[in-house]
């Protein structure tokens, strides 16, 4: 069971280690960016943050079967709830 609350966007960069969330917004301004919508980083994708670096700069993300590290200037593009 997967519980979503609906009215509260976050960045991706903000979110807890091990929960799922719903991907609702994402701000492509690069072709960095056009490779991660390719990937599957689109408006209904569900997500978990697998783990963060030490320094929260990167971060792992398992998207469909496929776990992807992502830096933090691009989770701060990528809205979930």
């Amino acid at each position: 069971l997967i519980i979503v609350n609906l009215n509260k966007k976050i960045k991706l960069s903000d979110v807890e280690i091990g929960k799922t969330y719903i991907v609702c917004d994402f701000l492509i301004k690069d072709i960095a960016d056009k490779r991660l919508a390719d990937l599957g980083f689109l408006k209904g994708a569900k997500i978990i943050l697998i783990s963060k670096s030490f320094f929260n700069t990167t971060f792992a993300i398992k998207i469909k079967n496929s776990v992807l590290c992502i830096r933090k200037k691009q989770a701060e593009k990528i809205w979930v709830n």
